[in-house]
């Protein structure tokens, strides 16, 4: 598969993210996709854990306290 490069637009001009090049080169070196789908089923098996995380964080800072807590919380 293809190396991907990731960009963004700045002042009308796109504008490389090197980091987010390694990253993505970096997926592809790790799962070898052959395929868009294999692409999609990589992103989703490294980002999956991410969004999971982040969630959990809003979570607990919304409640104020962790998940599985056994503290007593006041309301």
């Amino acid at each position: 598969m293809q190396t991907i490069f990731c960009s963004r637009e700045i002042n009308g001009k796109e504008k490389r993210n090197p980091a987010s090049m390694q990253i993505a080169n970096a997926i592809i070196a790790a799962y070898k996709p052959e395929s868009i789908v294999e692409m999609n089923e990589a992103i989703k098996s490294v980002c999956g854990p991410m969004f999971k995380a982040i969630l959990k964080g809003e979570m607990e800072n919304h409640l104020g306290y962790e998940s599985n807590s056994k503290l007593e919380n006041n309301y």
